[in-house]
């Protein structure tokens, strides 16, 4: 795996690069869940010899900071990066339905639950199951927690919807 920082209005940010070029995580620094990250993780941003980069984790890299930059200055809504997040196959299902809420739009815990529901062929599923799910999000940027909040939603939630 490939670590790289980056700095956003945001805040910073870690991004995690499978060698075959996927985004498997990008964490807000020091948020809650943000991962520990091995003593002899290569970072991007320190290499000495890029050529020693696998040219797909390069360029993901690349691209994601294009884009996230896009993304801030408004001229981007949507994000084309691989992903290839880590996770139990309930939370890939949330996480999958939460790319279904259109930019700029925002559903409920439990609206996202009843299409977690579908598409589990049940009949019903828990809100609070699900917000642990959204809770765990490795790609918050992707994923959005600021369009899938609780009833209730507060700042601290704040991340962004691709």
């Amino acid at each position: 795996m490939y670590y790289g920082r980056i700095t956003s209005q945001w805040g910073r940010l870690t991004a995690k690069i499978s060698g075959e070029g996927a985004l498997c995580g990008l964490w807000f620094e020091n948020q809650k869940y943000f991962p520990s990250i091995d003593a002899d993780a290569i970072w991007l941003n320190r290499v000495d010899s890029p050529s020693e980069i696998p040219r797909q984790v390069t360029r993901t890299f690349n691209q994601l900071m294009d884009q996230l930059s896009q993304y801030e200055n408004g001229e981007r809504q949507t994000f084309d990066i691989p992903l290839a997040p880590s996770g139990t196959p309930f939370r890939k299902v949330v996480w999958d339905a939460l790319l279904q809420v259109p930019y700029g739009q925002t559903s409920t815990y439990g609206q996202i639950a009843a299409l977690v529901a579908k598409r589990l062929g049940k009949k019903t599923m828990s809100g609070q199951a699900t917000g642990g799910a959204v809770g765990h999000n490795p790609i918050s940027i992707y994923y959005s927690m600021s369009q899938n909040h609780r009833k209730k939603w507060s700042p601290y939630r704040l991340c962004w919807r691709s």
